[in-house]
């Protein structure tokens, strides 16, 4: 690209009225003897059109930066595939019936004592001023108000601190054999089929230990009250949490039973098709392509139907205590009790097993039949239902998501136009075009290239200065946080692999295009004067 791109042109009369038109370049024939008037004007029309490139230079930095974010923003942690590797990556799938199972068992010790976890925090809990007034001046405010509302636990050292609040105004913080007490009131409030048979399956000697709280119950031990409570149906059950109504009989089941129960009704295979399916669905919905998403059910349905079905049973049979005199008397004669009520499920053998095992099965095949196929998660909106409009994409969340979409796809266009804007004002030569264009292109793939590096460690002070301190206390001790850590970090890392494969690429190019400018040659052209004719110039002379 060469010659001027903005001229003045100035008109000269000589003694004949003939005019000559006189060009004045603005970049390069400066030294022309041009007028002084012509020659000012020429520099500040040069300085404008060099600082108008420039300041769409600028634009241009910020904008594609902005923009290259955005698209790999879009590619990468908006897509389903990306989510896909990561669960298969963090071995979601062969983990979820542990995972499930440590939950469990987590909700239940925190159910049977809430304190245990942060017993700081219960005496917090309904504390008379005088105590407030002592923690708060021990542990300071901000703690204070973290213990308290269960953000956090307290460390050894401010326990140790507050032990002296708790002494003088309120409860001790730890207070040993709290599980025995819990016990000892259960028993004594329970009714007198509950503790018969809980004397028939321990012994009375053990039965008065516990009565007494002198020590407390063994895993075994707590496993048989808890069948007692099951059993009479007595709701003072202590321990563990109660699954209420038909399905009481999950209570008896331990952390292996749980695993193997979750692991027939959601094998692996099973179980990560029917999650990869929710995250197309979900993204699909995100990306405006469906206005609903389903979470697909079918390999659920079929788990539980046929012998599959029969082989649930029989895992849930087995893990039942034997069954009662009473039971056996129910099942024989075909007395299951009303619907609604919790079924009769027990240890059975022989023609009592096969029974009850051909009412499970009607049971289980009546309650399958009422799950769908696909289950809604996300509604399409809704005419008739007034708060489907209320959410921050309108009334109509789908075109809303289609503009949004559309307008990323289109976004690489500003940058564009800002690129093309510098070439019209700032460009005279190749090797300016070179320049203009290298070095703001080198200043993107530079400041990407940064974000790019800096995304994971940014990431992890994030997470270990934000994230872990908004977990809930009765997650923190599970291995959910671990995971969610991992399957987020996949995805940043993700991210920031293409951000730097990208930006590298994007650097490589400007710095060629500045080394090339260095070698290519300023080719000039210039517009010539009109010769004067002798006369003209004989003219001039006089």
């Amino acid at each position: 690209m060469s010659g001027p791109i903005l001229s003045i042109f100035y008109l000269s009369f000589t003694k004949a009225k003939q005019p000559v038109v006189i060009q004045i370049d603005l970049l390069y024939d400066v030294n022309r003897k041009e007028s002084k008037d012509a020659y000012i004007l020429a520099l500040i029309f040069n300085f404008i059109a060099k600082t108008l490139a420039a300041f769409c230079a600028a634009l241009f930095v910020l904008t594609a930066v902005l923009v290259f974010l955005l698209l790999n923003f879009e590619h990468t942690l908006l897509n389903a595939e990306t989510y896909k590797r990561a669960l298969i990556a963090s071995n979601i799938y062969e983990q979820f019936p542990a995972l499930v199972s440590e939950q469990l068992s987590i909700v239940g010790e925190f159910l049977a004592d809430p304190c245990a976890a942060n017993p700081l925090g219960c005496s917090i809990d309904g504390a008379s001023p005088e105590l407030q007034t002592c923690l708060i001046e021990i542990l300071g405010e901000e703690a204070y108000v973290e213990i308290g509302s269960g953000q956090r636990n307290p460390t050894d050292a401010e326990l140790e601190d507050s032990q002296a609040c708790l002494d003088q105004f309120g409860k001790a913080a730890s207070q040993p054999g709290q599980e025995s007490e819990v016990i000892e009131n259960s028993l004594i409030n329970a009714s007198a089929e509950v503790q018969e048979c809980i004397k028939t399956a321990l012994g009375d000697e053990t039965y008065e230990t516990f009565s007494k709280a002198q020590r407390e119950p063994t895993e075994a031990e707590t496993q048989q009250i808890n069948t007692c409570f099951d059993q009479i149906g007595d709701s003072s059950q202590p321990n563990r949490p109660q699954v209420a109504g038909p399905m009481v009989f999950l209570n008896n089941l331990t952390s292996e039973q749980w695993q193997a129960l979750i692991l027939h009704l959601l094998p692996p295979d099973d179980l990560q098709y029917m999650i990869e399916s929710t995250l197309d669905q979900a993204f699909a919905y995100f990306n405006g392509e469906t206005n609903t998403a389903k979470i697909p059910l079918d390999k659920l349905k079929a788990r539980l139907t046929g012998q599959a079905g029969e082989d649930f049973i029989l895992l849930l049979i087995n893990v039942q205590p034997p069954c009662t005199e009473d039971q056996l008397s129910q099942i024989n004669t075909g007395d299951f009790g009303e619907d609604g009520k919790s079924p009769v499920l027990c240890l059975a053998s022989g023609k009592s097993l096969d029974t009850l095992l051909t009412e499970l099965q009607k049971q289980l095949t009546e309650a399958v039949s009422t799950i769908p196929v696909e289950s809604v998660f996300i509604k399409p909106p809704s005419s008739s239902d007034p708060s489907s409009g209320n959410g921050p994409l309108g009334k109509d969340p789908q075109t809303a998501l289609r503009w949004i979409h559309r307008g990323l796809n289109l976004s690489p266009l500003l940058p564009l136009v800002l690129l093309l804007l510098v070439t019209l004002f700032g460009v005279r030569s190749r090797k300016g075009w070179l320049l203009w264009w290298g070095i703001p292109i080198f200043i993107v793939g530079l400041i990407t290239l940064s974000i790019g590096v800096a995304a994971k460690p940014l990431f992890e002070w994030a997470w270990g200065k934000f994230a872990l301190a908004k977990i809930p206390v009765l997650l923190s001790t599970s291995d959910l946080p671990v995971i969610g850590h991992d399957i987020v970090r996949f995805a940043i890392k993700d991210l920031s692999k293409w951000i730097m494969i990208e930006a590298s690429l994007i650097s490589l190019l400007g710095l060629g295009a500045i080394i090339f400018s260095s070698r290519a040659g300023q080719k000039t052209e210039q517009t010539a004067f009109p010769t004067p004719s002798p006369e003209e110039k004989n003219e001039e002379s006089s």
